[in-house]
């Protein structure tokens, strides 16, 4: 197996090296800020893994202490999710006043300007607006997003692409675009396990195949690259698998997660917050996975990344 040395004998790898030690250690956590949604999409981590189950806490004194000892940890990025945080916006505030940060939302209540100028806001999409609004339980989520961040220099559209709906990605990706804001993509895993076009055991060829389209008409917009698409959609890593055995985001052997594959969505409850577990496999990691999950950050949403 290629060790570090080898891989940075690759020009390209070794900037991208440099520049992740140019930025410094990050040292992140995941924060679900609420368990209260205005949504209920079909197939959602949070609500079909239970996360739901842990109550946010209502007192302000337990949310400052929470961030005081996070501080005191050393973390210095907090990437917020929930729930919707859009819901808890006082708290959002916080975060962003004592950490850098990004956000996730589903789009249908603006997160302001005012005050959070520079905090990265991912706006979750599902396909077009049948579709959205088929697995996501609302109307027009889409149009109101789309509304909320038109040309808002914080915001891309988070879209996550079913296997059978490949046919959707130019347009939404178009709609985005037309919009002002760039786009990065997801994968639906199908956790609720709807079938049929939606089942990843269909696959992500044809979906793959649009999204490469779409990073080659729109150079610059789309927060992706062809290799890292193809990585992600195969499980291929250079000469190597990259699934469950060697992403250090997944554990075979963490004793909390006994008898079952988890993802890092297993978390661990501080005070009524969430905090990811991030566990390592005992298998030896490609030391290149690192290099190249860091390097797909989009430096022009988070400033020093």
């Amino acid at each position: 197996m290629p060790n570090l040395s080898a891989y940075l004998k690759d020009p390209l790898l070794r900037r991208m090296w440099n520049d992740i030690r140019e930025a410094g250690p990050l040292r992140s956590i995941s924060v679900d800020l609420t368990h209260l949604c205005n949504l209920r999409c079909a197939g959602c981590y949070y609500f079909e893994e239970g996360m739901d189950a842990y109550k946010s806490p209502a007192g302000e004194m337990v949310f400052d202490g929470f961030i005081e000892r996070e501080k005191a940890r050393g973390t210095n990025f907090v990437t917020i999710v929930g729930g919707e945080p859009s819901l808890e916006i006082p708290r959002i505030k916080k975060i962003y006043d004592h950490f850098r940060a990004s956000v996730a939302t589903n789009g249908i209540r603006k997160i302001p300007y005012e005050g959070l100028e520079n905090l990265p806001i991912g706006i979750s999409v599902w396909g077009d607006c049948d579709t959205d609004q088929a697995l996501r339980g609302g109307k027009d989520i889409f149009e109101k997003g789309l509304n909320n961040y038109r040309d808002d220099p914080r915001a891309f559209w988070y879209y996550t692409v079913a296997p059978g709906h490949a046919h959707e990605v130019e347009r939404v990706v178009a709609r985005c675009l037309e919009n002002g804001n760039p786009v990065l993509f997801n994968y639906y895993s199908d956790l609720a396990h709807l079938g049929g076009a939606l089942d990843y055991r269909n696959g992500f060829g044809p979906v793959r195949q649009a999204i490469d389209r779409m990073i080659e008409r729109y150079p610059g917009r789309i927060f992706m690259t062809p290799y890292f698409n193809r990585v992600i959609s195969t499980g291929q890593l250079f000469d190597e698998r990259w699934g469950y055995d060697v992403c250090t985001n997944l554990s075979t052997d963490c004793p909390k997660m006994p008898g079952a594959w988890k993802a890092v969505n297993h978390s661990t409850r501080i005070s009524g917050l969430t905090m990811p577990i991030l566990c390592i496999p005992a298998a030896v990691v490609p030391a290149f996975s690192a290099i190249a999950l860091l390097a797909s950050i989009p430096g022009s949403i988070f400033p020093g990344l």
